[in-house]
């Protein structure tokens, strides 16, 4: 899942504004909106605020696919 999709559906779970969000992450409302529209990247520090402000957890895992090759090559 889009992690921007994620953020959004949180959002609308928890009655959570744009602005509410920007006041929880200690950014402007701006850069809050830029992130969502797609303006801005995502990086590790505002990743990890708005889990945290969220109560969201980002866990990464290899495409079967790519298990899969990995597992033939050793």
């Amino acid at each position: 899942m889009d992690f921007t999709v994620a953020v959004t559906a949180a959002m609308e779970a928890t009655g959570m504004s744009r602005a509410d969000l920007a006041r929880a992450t200690g950014r402007s409302y701006q850069y809050i909106s830029d992130l969502l529209k797609g303006e801005r990247r995502w990086h590790e520090a505002i990743i990890n605020e708005v889990c945290e402000a969220l109560g969201l957890r980002v866990d990464f895992r290899m495409p079967e696919q790519a298990v899969d090759q990995s597992e033939q090559v050793q």
